[in-house]
Parts: C-alpha cells; structure tokens; sequence
C-alpha cells in the first residue's frame, strides 16, 4: 500500500538559506576547505607552541583560531544535520554530510592536543597579560582541570 499525498499534507521546509544557499553550493564547499585549512593552521600553531614556553601572546592566538575554527565548524554541522534531519532521501545533503564527516574527522586531534598544551600552564598569569586569555579563563581551568585525568 502507498501513501498518498496532498498539498495540505507537505510539511513545512526550513529555510536555511542565511546559512548556505544548497548542500551543494560553492559557498558550503569553501567552508568545508577553510575548515581544513584552518585545522591544519592551528595543529602547526600547536605544535610551535608544544615546543616552546607557552605564552600568553600565543595562548591568545591559539583561542582566537580555534574560536574562528569551531564557528564556522558549527555552522555547517548545524546546517547539514538540519538537512539530514528534514529528509534522509536528500542526495546532495546526504553526499555533503558524508563530505564533512570526512573534514570532521580531521578536527579530532585538535582538542586533546590543546588539552594537553593546557596541562602545565599556569593559566591565571597568562590571564593578566591577556584580555583573550582572561575572559576565556573559566573554560581554560576547566579543560586544564579535565586533562589532568587524561591518561598521556
């Protein structure tokens, strides 16, 4: 037995289009590679920073690409799963949420090695030599608290 459908049965669509314009879009595409090439930036910002005291100059910029990093990051998880969500027979939302799981999984290091480059920081010095540093320095103890039971 099939459905049928009328006009008064089609559900609503979200419009997403403040987000991207189509799954398959240049802009979504161009996300997609900032992503990667801003993951690959702060992985080397990370290792210059593993290999040298920890600063409070560089702690900020770290804060400051990895922000930038997950915004952009957000928004296009936000708007594929969106998509994904509203209609699992979407091809081209299917195709560009299979894309960035590949991207994704390219971020995974990210957060453990900055977890560990907190480890042995004395966070509150850092804070009163930078304002980034400072307003983020709730979130930085608490990491630092959490890498401390990580296993190394």
């Amino acid at each position: 037995m099939t459905a049928t459908t009328n006009a008064a049965e089609v559900l609503p669509r979200w419009d997403l289009d403040a987000l991207f314009p189509a799954p398959d879009s240049p802009e979504i595409r161009a996300a997609m590679a900032s992503v990667q090439s801003d993951a690959a930036r702060l992985l080397e910002m990370l290792a210059a920073a593993e290999s040298t005291d920890l600063t409070a100059e560089s702690l900020g910029q770290l804060i400051d690409q990895y922000n930038a990093l997950l915004a952009t990051a957000t928004r296009i998880e936000g708007y594929l799963y969106c998509l994904v969500a509203a209609d699992v027979t979407d091809e081209a939302a299917g195709a560009a949420s299979s894309a960035w799981d590949l991207v994704k999984a390219d971020l995974g290091g990210i957060a453990p090695r900055f977890t560990a480059l907190l480890g042995s920081a004395h966070l509150a010095v850092l804070a009163a030599q930078s304002p980034t540093v400072a307003v983020h320095l709730p979130t930085l103890t608490r990491v630092q608290n959490l890498g401390a039971h990580l296993m190394p």
